[in-house]
């Protein structure tokens, strides 16, 4: 990823607004493989039951 050098304040916001943008939206991809990843851990728990 390029970090450019802002030419003014206008252009500095938008930057910071895109980057507060694409960090939001890998969070709740994250947040959300986390989510299936612990859903399909208890499936798995609630198929076969340990014995």
């Amino acid at each position: 990823m390029m970090f450019m050098q802002p030419k003014n304040s206008e252009q500095a916001r938008e930057m910071q607004e895109k980057g507060r943008k694409m960090c939001e939206q890998a969070m709740n991809h994250c947040q959300t493989m986390m989510e299936e990843m612990m859903s399909a851990a208890e499936d798995d728990q609630t198929d076969n039951p340990k014995r």
